[in-house]
């Protein structure tokens, strides 16, 4: 009996703690690819610097704006960085970004760029606008 209950406890907290965990509530942004660095500005300040990603990774990455947002309407500039932290620009002619907003887990907004130009350094920008009741 005893082995039975251990193993019945196993398998329910298996269940219970596999479960995917909920995005956070309110507004946040997803990157799906950011190549190779990205910063976040709410209301012209900087809220986020990611870390410079090598390549072009698949990401999952939620940046929180909830606790940055003022009441009423706020405007979220996305930069993206192309290059690398020795500044080595001249071997990274690619650059891409993927990224989806959310307000209580609810899509708002999608943006997808990505380019071979060349460009070093600010290579993309993007301003939204987002109220917040």
């Amino acid at each position: 009996m005893k082995t039975f209950s251990f193993v019945f406890f196993c398998l329910i907290s298996q269940l219970v703690f596999s479960q995917p965990q909920q995005a956070a509530k309110g507004h946040f942004i997803r990157f799906y690819k950011a190549d190779n660095q990205v910063k976040v500005y709410i209301n012209d300040s900087l809220t986020y610097t990611s870390k410079v990603f090598d390549g072009n990774p698949d990401l999952n990455l939620d940046v929180d704006l909830a606790a940055h947002l003022a009441k009423g309407l706020n405007s979220i500039k996305v930069e993206l960085y192309n290059g690398y932290e020795n500044n080595d620009y001249k071997e990274d002619r690619f650059w891409e970004i993927r990224y989806e907003m959310f307000n209580n887990n609810e899509s708002i907004d999608y943006m997808h760029q990505f380019s071979s130009n060349g460009a070093a350094g600010l290579a993309f920008e993007y301003k939204h606008e987002v109220y917040k009741k």
